[in-house]
């Protein structure tokens, strides 16, 4: 089965969700090649870059 990458993928840590950049799209989306943000802010912060046309995954 082929492995789903999107620009950018994220995982769940503690309070926080860590987006890593996987293509230079989602790196410069991220302003870098990492990205940590609160869980609180997480799910705004996904549906503003969907919006602005980078494809996000969940990485497991």
């Amino acid at each position: 089965m082929a492995e789903l990458k999107g620009d950018i993928d994220y995982t769940v840590e503690g309070d926080q969700v860590i987006f890593r950049a996987n293509t230079p799209k989602g790196e410069e989306y991220l302003e870098g090649p990492e990205l940590a943000v609160p869980t609180t802010d997480a799910k705004e912060f996904i549906e503003e870059a969907r919006a602005a046309g980078i494809e996000i995954v969940s990485f497991f």
